[in-house]
């Protein structure tokens, strides 16, 4: 888990406090702090505020191959339009 800095849960605190959701919380921080849900709640926004400041996750690249087979393309010179209207090519 990443230890977030007093400097950094504060700006959370404070950036959330000024939410409508959060109208209802202790205007003080130690207050709300002290509360484990609110805490958590602090804890996971200045997480957040952290990634974006810093980056987002590097894209994952697994490797992974598709679970559909890739479609196969239309063999030359098969018209699929003049065939569904009842044309035969070979006339």
């Amino acid at each position: 888990m990443t230890t977030l800095t007093v400097a950094e849960l504060r700006a959370a605190w404070e950036s959330m406090r000024i939410r409508y959701a959060f109208r209802h919380w202790p205007s003080d921080y130690d207050a709300v702090m002290a509360d484990p849900v609110a805490c958590r709640l602090v804890r996971l926004e200045a997480t957040g505020r952290r990634k974006r400041r810093t980056g987002a996750d590097p894209p994952l690249t697994t490797g992974r191959t598709s679970r559909w087979p890739p479609a196969r393309a239309a063999p030359p010179g098969v018209d699929f339009k003049s065939r569904a209207a009842g044309e035969h090519g070979d006339e």
